[in-house]
């Protein structure tokens, strides 16, 4: 039964490895403040019933762009403006030496000086670990908890900017509410101070989404080290199986 529900699981997950719903997720908070936006200006068309099914998938491939380039954008974001590559790159190398790694391969031949530069050969290191914890059993649990966190860290990446979009929208409430107090509008006061919260929240979740991606990919990353770790002790004969492989 226990072996079923994994191999379920695990094509389930090699599913959304193709059609990842990650993007899904921050995409739709994207297109919401999209159409938010649209509906405010005025220039939301008017949509016939038997359209439906046709606007359902256009809202899907919006949503799942929408996500693939507000995970991109969040992750440069969050990154300070550094490559995807040389981060990654960074912090592997950083972990390898923490571990006393330097002389296990792949890590061997990263630390190993070359014609290409050390980024690059910590990037085909970084690679060959995926290889290597999936295509074992006895690390697999490794490589499905390590995809887990991928995945947790693509979906922070892209609601960060999603929620700075919402706070982008509120706060151009709140210039439309000056706007109306100067022209005597009613209710200008309680819109002001709905318009400022949701401005403070969505920047605040916004944060703090991209706080818990940072932690997510130091662990995918962390787990992936600790994993050749655990199989660098076990051949050396001082590894315990039990303790090395869930890494948590």
């Amino acid at each position: 039964m226990n072996d079923s529900v994994s191999h379920a699981l695990d094509r389930a997950l090699s599913f959304f490895s193709v059609f990842d719903v990650s993007f899904l997720v921050s995409g739709t908070v994207v297109l919401g403040a999209e159409v938010a936006v649209l509906r405010v200006a005025g220039w939301w068309p008017a949509l016939e019933p038997e359209h439906g099914l046709l606007v359902l998938l256009a809202a899907l491939v919006l949503a799942y762009v929408n996500g693939l380039i507000a995970c991109a954008v969040g992750r440069r974001r969050r990154r300070g403006g550094e490559s995807d590559r040389r981060w990654r790159a960074r912090l592997l190398g950083n972990l390898a030496r923490a571990e006393g790694l330097e002389s296990v391969e792949p890590f061997a031949s990263a630390f190993r000086e070359g014609d290409d530069s050390e980024e690059d050969r910590l990037a085909r290191a970084y690679v060959r670990l995926w290889n290597e914890v999936r295509g074992e059993d006895d690390t697999h649990p490794t490589f499905r908890l390590a995809r887990q966190y991928w995945v947790r860290s693509a979906i922070f990446d892209g609601l960060s900017i999603g929620l700075l979009a919402w706070a982008g929208l509120a706060a151009l409430g709140v210039v439309v509410a000056f706007d109306s107090c100067s022209s005597g509008g009613g209710l200008t006061l309680l819109r002001l101070a709905l318009c400022l919260g949701v401005a403070w929240g969505a920047w605040r979740l916004s944060e703090l989404c991209e706080d818990e991606a940072q932690a997510a990919e130091r662990y995918q990353v962390d787990e992936l080290v600790q994993a050749l770790a655990w199989k660098a002790r076990r051949s050396a004969g001082g590894g315990d199986p039990a303790a090395g492989v869930e890494g948590e």
